[in-house]
């Protein structure tokens, strides 16, 4: 069992997945979350212990990467699956299909990236389907690189991240509550309450 850690070190959330503000604004749901560091790094680390399925750059969503993740620990469910991690937008790409990652590994920069980014972030999406690894929800038709899928095995992100206290990391996540639209806000004030991992 592996519990992930977040991708970014000192992260905040903008966008949880699937608020009603989200799609009241834009019309359709969020199927993953969007962070950004509130230190200048703007690095994103391996969550894990993975393998890159792929990487490269997709005509909606960017530069984007794909990584299985193994027997991760859920701590909302109490469970354990295998799950792919999907980051969208990145400035730039560190990882090749084949590399495995862990913790240590820089994956990649977080930028603005593809037709959906409307300013410099990470979006990450998890997936329990670990064989079409490149299908996302919410695509009206494939792009080159990731698939039109359904979201039927996605899942909150935030469930399987943890926040690694100890040094070097020393991850803190916080969200941004003041984002909102018709009242309702796009960050859910359970996706920053993590358990802690050392």
């Amino acid at each position: 069992m592996q519990k992930l850690i977040l991708p970014i070190n000192k992260s905040k959330l903008t966008a949880s997945a699937r608020t009603a503000a989200y799609r009241q604004r834009f019309g359709f749901s969020h199927y993953g979350v969007d962070m950004v560091s509130t230190s200048l790094s703007k690095t994103v680390w391996g969550s894990g212990d993975g393998v890159v399925l792929s990487a490269g750059y997709d005509n909606v969503f960017g530069n984007c990467i794909c990584v299985l993740y193994k027997d991760v620990y859920n701590h909302k469910t109490k469970t354990e699956k295998d799950v792919v991690l999907r980051y969208f937008h990145l400035k730039s790409i560190a990882v090749k299909v084949g590399d495995k990652v862990d913790i240590n590994t820089r994956l990649g920069v977080y930028g603005n990236t593809g037709k959906y980014s409307t300013g410099a972030h990470l979006h990450v999406t998890c997936d329990e389907d670990t064989k079409y690894f490149n299908y996302e929800p919410g695509l009206k038709q494939s792009s080159n690189l990731i698939k039109k899928g359904n979201d039927k095995t996605v899942i909150n992100p935030m469930q399987v991240f943890h926040k690694k206290i100890t040094p070097p990391e020393k991850q803190t996540v916080s969200g941004d509550f003041k984002s909102s639209f018709n009242s309702l806000l796009y960050v859910k004030k359970e996706d920053v309450n993590l358990p802690s991992v050392d």
